[in-house]
């Protein structure tokens, strides 16, 4: 069978792509794994800028059927009260956090597909792909092996995308000092109207808590690896995690009565990316394209910019191999400004080595991501790099 866009992978931004693109009478196949979604500790925020996105995308409604727009962002440096600031009033787009349950999300998002006009398989596994004009894909479906055509297949797959060997992309990577441990906690006594960030520069360490609603919070911690003798994963280490997050701060009453809700679990911060996300009939968006470092919580802002930069690309021409160009720069662009924004943070909040030193002298944490804003990630994105 052919198609005009073939999209691995339905979860955000798989589903996301596939929406906008089918309400514009494309001819779209989404092609997902998983039959059911299942949780996993991985990001459940946008960003403001990343909510303007899904504004201009037209999927804003849909996603706050079941994510909740969080006003304010509370930074603090050891225990609270903080810098607390109000999203919608400081932002350029005048929008706050939105924060889900991700396994409803991606659900929520994958119907929305389906109601646009995209068809839809569950439990299908790609097999192969085979760059091209036509390109060629493999997949096994309901037990069969299937070869299906189309005249542009969009890779969604995933910090792991296999798609990256079958377009013979290069993968850049980048390895980082840093962990970050999560873990989904219910009972939580934090207040659920804001995002609250504490940092612990002197042993180079964070904590962030994410409301989900319900005293629910998906709560993270960031460490130096090699400092660190226990894990942080694991639901036998829940404990150790949550007494390093009163070291770095956070009140021991938030925590009273908390209990596991979900999976719990430790990555390393490496990133990983493809400097030209765009191959004959194949392209790369979302963390296929680019896996961030998840301490700054880009990652599914960047990929509604990815959505919104393809999907105006190629309903904007009809020679798709221009647009898949076209898309790829655009995206490289996003990603070193990104880039050089967070590695900058990066440096100043949790490098601990000496060299550092004369930056940490010039420049104040507070200068940057305190009332006064200079390096604004969480309401500008990449625009935000300007400043440096």
């Amino acid at each position: 069978m052919a198609y005009d866009v073939i999209v691995i992978g339905g979860g955000i931004a798989g589903s996301a792509l596939a929406t906008v693109l089918a309400n514009q009478g494309i001819e779209v196949l989404v092609l997902e794994r998983e039959r059911v979604f299942k949780d996993r500790v991985r990001g459940e925020a946008i960003h403001p800028w990343g909510v303007a996105e899904a504004r201009a995308l037209g999927l804003l409604p849909a996603m706050l059927t079941c994510g909740r727009e969080v006003r304010y962002w509370t930074t603090s440096f050891g225990a609270p009260p903080g810098d607390r600031r109000d999203l919608i009033l400081t932002t350029p787009h005048q929008a706050g956090a939105l924060t889900f349950y991700h396994p409803t999300m991606q659900e929520t998002l994958l119907q929305a597909a389906a109601r646009a006009g995209a068809s839809v398989q569950r439990g299908a596994a790609v097999i192969h792909v085979e760059p091209g004009h036509p390109a060629t894909v493999q997949a096994e479906m309901d037990g069969q092996l299937e070869t299906l055509r189309a005249n542009l297949v969009v890779a969604a797959d995933g910090r792991l995308a296999r798609s990256r060997g079958w377009g013979g992309f290069i993968v850049q990577r980048k390895p980082h000092p840093l962990s970050i441990a999560g873990v989904l906690l219910e009972g939580v006594q934090a207040p659920e109207d804001s995002v609250h960030v504490l940092y612990y520069p002197p042993r180079a360490r964070a904590a962030m808590l994410f409301p989900l609603g319900n005293q629910r919070f998906r709560t993270y911690v960031v460490y130096p690896t090699e400092t660190t003798p226990v894990s942080l994963g694991g639901h036998r280490n829940l404990t150790h995690l949550l007494a390093v997050c009163q070291e770095i701060g956070v009140p021991p009453a938030w925590f009273d009565g908390a209990r596991l809700g979900g999976p719990m679990a430790t990555f390393d911060c490496a990133e990983a990316w493809v400097e030209h996300p765009h191959a004959p009939g194949l392209v790369l968006i979302g963390d296929a394209a680019m896996a961030p470092n998840p301490i700054w919580g880009c990652g599914l802002s960047s990929v509604l910019r990815d959505v919104r930069t393809l999907a105006g690309a190629l309903l904007s021409q009809t020679n798709w191999r221009q647009a898949g160009h076209a898309y790829a720069l655009a995206h490289e662009h996003d990603r070193r400004a990104l880039l050089r924004a967070e590695d900058v943070l990066t440096r100043l909040l949790f490098e601990m080595h000496t060299g550092e030193e004369g930056l940490r002298l010039r420049v104040s944490p507070r200068q940057v991501i305190g009332p006064a804003r200079r390096l604004d990630i969480v309401g500008m994105g990449p625009d935000a790099a300007r400043v440096l």
